[in-house]
């Protein structure tokens, strides 16, 4: 069995159409705090990809304490010390 390709025909590929990105920062997809974006490009055919929030100082802050609270809360779920399992030599005690 063999197929046959058709090659005479000119298929254009069909551009992507562009895609707003947001910043993730505590669990939600947010715009950076200036509202200020650039445009990611495809080298290849020079075609705008996506539209990307553009994060400065303001947005590493929010991030940083949105990952602090996340690892401090963290603590409150973790199990009692009586509840680890203690390992030496390959056994289990």
């Amino acid at each position: 069995m063999s197929i046959a390709y058709d090659y005479s025909q000119d298929h254009s590929p069909v551009a992507p159409a562009s895609k707003d990105r947001l910043l993730l920062i505590d669990g939600r997809r947010v715009p950076s705090a200036s509202g200020r974006t650039f445009k990611s490009l495809n080298p290849a055919t020079e075609q705008v990809i996506a539209t990307i929030a553009e994060g400065n100082e303001i947005d590493v802050d929010l991030a940083v304490a949105a990952a602090r609270r996340a690892f401090e809360g963290r603590g409150a779920r973790c199990a009692p010390p009586s509840a680890v399992i203690f390992c030496s030599n390959g056994r289990t005690f």
